[in-house]
């Protein structure tokens, strides 16, 4: 399950507040790509499926399909209030490599590329 701090609930509260959101909730997304293998998106949405798992709170929801719990299930949706980077973030305690921009991340460690390298030629008997 995903908990929503109170500065993201604030933050959802006043977007969902205009007229045109009266109908629309949070959506978490996992999708991939990005440097470290997969991406976070937080948007609007108006349409939930019937695999979706739900977090309701005082005048919101927030909304994720079965994919996305797998990989975000125990964390934190948190809202970065600062002049850079202004935004939602996920505090997500099952990431084991993340990306500097804090946007990618992976669930376990990428292979090293030098793992599959060839092993050097055996130096010429004599």
């Amino acid at each position: 399950m995903v908990t929503v701090s109170e500065l993201a609930e604030r933050e959802i509260r006043q977007v969902l507040a205009g007229p045109e959101n009266a109908e629309k909730f949070i959506r978490i997304r996992v999708t991939n790509g990005g440097c470290a293998g997969y991406n976070y998106d937080v948007v609007l949405d108006n349409a939930t499926a019937a695999e979706d798992e739900t977090v309701e709170g005082d005048g919101y929801r927030v909304v994720y399909d079965e994919f996305t719990r797998v990989l975000i299930d125990g964390s934190q949706l948190d809202f970065n209030d600062g002049l850079i980077g202004r935004g939602f973030t996920l505090e997500n305690p099952n990431a084991v490599v993340t990306c500097g921009c804090g946007t990618s991340f992976n669930v376990k460690p990428r292979r090293s590329p030098l793992k599959n390298m060839r092993p050097a030629p055996a130096a010429p008997s004599e």
